[in-house]
C-alpha cells in the first residue's frame, strides 16, 4: 500500500520525475514549491506522509550533489515542519535535530540559500521552549536572524521571522518596520504560494503590532501599511 501511494504521488507530480537531470538551484525550488504546497495546503492528516514523501527525494537528491549546506537546510527544514503533526516526544526528538543539521549547514557555509539556516535556527531557539525541555533562547534567536538580514538584506523570511520575534518580545515598534519590510519587497514570481503566504502572515503581524502599540491598523496593499492612532 506504501508503495503504491508512492507511485501515485509521482504520478500527480510528475515534476519529480524529471528532477534528476535538473541543476540543484532548479531541485532547490523545487523541493520550496512542494514543501509550501504540504505545509499550507494539504490538510493536517496527510501531511506527515507528504513530508516523508517529500525527504526521501531530498536524501536521494543530496546524494548526488555536491551542494552539501544546501541540503543540510532543506533536511532540517523538513523535519522541523514536519514535527507539527507528531506526537510530542517525537516532535521534540525532531526539533532536536533540525537543530544539529542547521548548525551543521552554518559551519560549512554560512550563507548558503542566502542564509536560511540562520532564519530557521533562529524561529526555533525563540519559538520552542527552553531548558529543560528544549534549548529555546531568545538571545539566540535574535542573534541568528540578525545574521541572516546582514547576509540577506532584502528576505522576505528574515524580515518576517525577526518582526515576529520582536513582537514576541513586545518590541512592537521595530517589529512593524520588518513587518512592513516585508510588504514592500517583491514576491518571487516562483514561489507564489511561500510568498504569499508570508506576506499574509506579515500583515497580521502589523495588526498585533499596532494593537500593542495602542494603534489600530488602518489598511495595507501588497506595498504599503498606514497606521491611525485608535480612537
Amino acid at each position: 500500500m506504501k508503495a503504491l501511494m508512492f507511485v501515485v504521488f509521482l504520478l500527480l507530480h510528475p515534476s519529480l520525475l524529471s528532477a534528476a537531470n535538473d541543476s540543484d538551484e532548479a531541485l532547490f525550488a523545487r523541493v520550496e514549491s512542494e514543501w509550501a504546497r504540504i505545509y499550507y495546503t494539504l490538510p493536517t492528516a496527510q501531511r506527515e506522509t507528504a513530508f516523508n514523501q517529500l525527504m526521501a527525494e531530498v536524501e536521494r537528491w543530496s546524494q548526488a550533489s555536491s551542494r552539501r549546506a544546501e541540503w543540510l537546510i532543506w533536511r532540517a527544514v523538513i523535519i522541523s515542519t514536519r514535527a507539527s503533526v507528531e506526537d510530542e516526544w517525537t516532535a521534540l526528538s525532531s526539533i532536536h535535530r533540525a537543530k544539529d543539521l542547521l548548525q551543521q549547514a552554518i559551519a560549512l557555509q554560512p550563507d548558503a540559500l542566502e542564509g536560511a539556516a540562520f532564519i530557521n535556527l533562529g524561529s526555533l531557539y525563540y519559538q520552542v521552549p527552553g531548558w529543560p525541555i528544549a534549548f529555546g533562547d531568545n538571545q539566540k534567536a535574535e542573534e541568528m536572524l540578525q545574521n541572516a538580514l546582514r547576509i540577506n538584506p532584502k528576505s522576505l523570511d528574515a524580515h518576517y521571522f525577526y518582526g515576529d520575534f520582536l513582537l514576541s518580545q513586545s518590541r512592537a515598534e521595530a517589529a512593524v518596520e520588518h513587518f512592513k519590510r516585508v510588504l514592500q519587497l517583491p514576491s518571487r514570481a516562483e514561489q507564489p504560494i511561500a510568498d504569499g503566504k508570508i506576506k499574509e502572515a506579515a500583515r497580521q503581524g502589523l495588526k498585533k503590532a499596532y494593537a500593542q502599540l495602542g494603534k489600530r491598523y488602518a489598511s495595507v496593499s501588497n506595498n504599503t501599511a498606514s497606521e491611525v492612532l485608535a480612537d
